[in-house]
């Protein structure tokens, strides 16, 4: 059941996300697009489908306040490179921030991602007696070290919100046990949303040729972007399509770029609007994960929505090996014996393929992920009688 306010009404939602703004408007000048972005876009958008009132605040790229992005109303914080350095922490990015969630007027205020907005989202929510909920999107968000955090401020506002969330909602079994490790907090576990719902769907088909593998991703040292090359080495018999660039020009990235285009059997194609990455899906034959930590990748969600078997370092609460969905390994040599393997049997690719497409529609569309977090909404809407 949808959740309600306890007088019949859907409770307004709004989903405070800085970054979002490419994924809900793509734009040719804005180049981030991460998973956690994708991902609470999916969320807003299922949740629109499903009549809820749903509105984003993000950061001001330019953009008309208030304006409607498919149903779904975008507010505008502030422009993070605006103001002095120090001062603008609180002025204009907090005030601009406190200006749009009071434009947004929503019952319930969703936010994800370890940051000091945590604390500032919960702040105006608890003073207005506004229900605050984080959404984990990263393990990392879960580890005591706090290692994307790198200030006091930033520290001590995240624990301070999380703490205090009417509730927190975790991506997998790992996540949850990883809170209640560290700080004694629960949580839910929602799988997430994502990839193509249709259940006729075209889906990928064995390699009649060269094999075509997928990288999809931000270069950056976390991904470990130079075990795909070395896979790529190892493989002349492969092609490896690598899609994504870094958030930021560093000599990590420089560096992977000026390898890839070394070799002839992997194709560049940099960061692409998230829209268009479905012609990538379609024409792979396999996806590859090389990631050091990942929370729920959205890559996964799309690739076995195409029915594309994983290879992956990273198999979250176990699905790849359980449901045998493609192969896990812990090195660039494992990644090449697992990779072959796979293609060296056609039954076993198709059969992975068929898993994956399935484990998708059970468990990741639109329909069943968002009727699960409509439920925690519903709980947290009503409890307490607070709204």
């Amino acid at each position: 059941m949808p959740a309600s306010t306890g007088n019949g009404h859907k409770p307004r939602v709004c989903v405070v996300a800085p970054a979002a703004y490419n994924v809900l408007r793509p734009r040719p000048d804005l180049h981030h697009v991460g998973g956690a972005e994708v991902q609470v876009v999916a969320v807003a958008r299922a949740l629109r489908d499903l009549g809820y009132p749903v509105s984003f605040v993000v950061a001001d790229s330019g953009q008309p306040d208030g304006e409607e992005c498919d149903g779904v109303t975008v507010y505008k914080g502030a422009d993070p490179r605006c103001g002095l350095p120090v001062l603008r922490f609180f002025h204009p990015r907090w005030t601009r921030l406190n200006a749009a969630l009071k434009r947004a007027d929503a019952d319930v205020y969703l936010q994800s991602c370890a940051d000091s907005l945590t604390g500032q989202v919960y702040l105006w929510a608890a003073r207005r007696r506004r229900r605050f909920v984080f959404l984990v999107m990263n393990d990392q968000d879960c580890d005591p070290t706090l290692p994307k955090l790198t200030t006091r401020r930033e520290r001590v506002l995240y624990t301070y919100g999380l703490g205090r969330a009417d509730r927190i909602v975790a991506q997998t079994e790992r996540q949850r046990r990883m809170l209640l490790d560290w700080r004694n907090l629960t949580s839910t576990v929602v799988l997430p949303i994502g990839g193509r719902g249709n259940d006729d769907a075209p889906l990928v088909q064995f390699p009649q040729g060269r094999p075509r593998i997928l990288w999809l991703g931000r270069i950056f040292h976390v991904k470990r972007v130079e075990w795909l090359l070395e896979l790529a080495r190892a493989c002349p018999d492969f092609d490896f399509d690598l899609v994504g660039g870094a958030n930021r020009a560093d000599a990590y990235a420089e560096r992977i770029l000026h390898q890839a285009r070394q070799l002839p059997n992997v194709h560049l194609y940099g960061p692409v609007p998230h829209a268009e990455v479905g012609r990538f899906y379609a024409h792979a034959h396999a996806l590859v994960l090389t990631s050091t930590v990942e929370g729920f990748p959205t890559v996964f969600i799309e690739a076995w929505s195409w029915g594309l078997p994983t290879v992956s370092t990273v198999d979250i609460d176990g699905l790849i090996g359980r449901f045998r969905l493609g192969a896990i390994a812990n090195d660039p040599p494992t990644l090449e014996r697992e990779l072959r393997a796979l293609f060296h049997d056609r039954q076993r690719w198709q059969e992975c393929s068929r898993r994956a497409r399935q484990f998708f529609l059970t468990h990741h569309t639109p329909a069943i992920a968002a009727h699960n977090l409509a439920r925690v909404l519903d709980e947290v809407c009503n409890h307490n009688g607070r709204l």
